[in-house]
C-alpha cells in the first residue's frame, strides 16, 4: 500500500480551527481553479491536496467546502466517470451523505469532476465555451480539445510539440486550432528554444502555450 499525501493523513475532525494567519478560504478557491482546469479528465483529491499544498489541520476545512460544492461531483476511483458526449454523467456520482461519512483517507482516493459551468469560468472561454462543444460523429471539436490539454497544465503551460503528441494530431492541424484559440484571446504562445547535442538540427524552436490567463506580466 502507497503512503498517502502528508495531507491525507489527518483524520476527518472538522473541528480543528483554522491557522488565524492561513485563509484556508483562499485555498479553497485555489482548489476549485485548479479542479475547473481539469475539465472532463477530473482529478483525485489526494492530487488536490498537493496542488494547493495545503497543510493538515486544513484539510478538514476544505473537503466540507468541496464537499458541499454545487458545481462538483465525486465518483468512486472503481467508477469510470467522466464527461459522456461532454456531459457531466452524474447518475453515478457519490450522495452528500456518503461524502460526508467518510474518512479524509477514502476521499482521497475519490475522483472530483466540475461541471461545465465551473469549467468554462476556470478557461474564462466566456460566451465561446459552449461553440467549442459542436461535436463531429461524436468527437469534440479540434479546439476544444486542444484548450482543454492546455487547460490541465495550468500556469505552466504545454510546448506545442508535446501538444501535438497529446493530441494524436499533425502540426499543421494543431497550428490552426492554436490560431483560432488565440484569435479569441483564449491562449497565448511564447517561442522557446530546444537544444539537443544528438539531434540534427541541434536546436528546435517551439512555443510554450498556456491559457491567456496565466500570460506572465510584462
Amino acid at each position: 500500500r502507497e503512503p498517502l499525501p502528508r495531507a491525507m493523513a489527518s483524520s476527518a475532525d472538522t473541528g480543528t480551527p483554522a491557522s488565524p494567519s492561513v485563509d484556508w478560504f483562499t485555498i479553497a478557491r485555489h482548489a476549485l481553479d485548479h479542479i475547473g482546469l481539469q475539465g472532463p479528465a477530473g482529478v483525485l483529491l489526494s492530487d488536490v491536496w498537493l496542488e494547493t499544498s495545503c497543510a493538515i489541520s486544513l484539510v478538514p476545512h476544505i473537503w466540507r467546502v468541496l464537499r458541499s460544492h454545487a458545481e462538483l461531483r465525486f465518483f468512486s476511483g472503481a467508477e469510470q466517470a467522466g464527461w459522456h458526449e461532454w456531459r457531466l454523467v452524474d447518475q453515478t456520482a457519490l450522495s452528500s451523505g456518503n461524502l460526508a461519512a467518510m474518512e479524509l483517507e477514502e476521499a482521497g482516493r475519490l475522483r472530483v469532476l466540475p461541471s461545465r459551468q465551473l469549467h468554462a469560468k476556470a478557461l474564462r472561454a466566456g460566451e465561446h465555451y459552449e461553440g467549442f462543444f459542436a461535436l463531429k460523429d461524436g468527437r469534440a471539436s479540434d479546439q476544444w480539445r486542444a484548450l482543454h490539454e492546455v487547460a490541465r497544465r495550468g500556469p505552466a503551460g504545454v510546448l506545442q510539440n508535446e501538444l501535438c503528441r497529446l493530441l494524436e494530431t499533425a502540426g499543421k492541424h494543431l497550428f490552426y486550432s492554436l490560431a483560432v484559440l488565440q484569435r479569441l484571446g483564449l491562449i497565448v504562445k511564447e517561442e522557446r528554444k530546444l537544444f539537443n547535442p544528438l539531434s540534427t538540427p541541434r536546436v528546435t524552436i517551439t512555443s510554450l502555450v498556456r491559457l491567456k490567463r496565466f500570460e506572465p506580466a510584462e
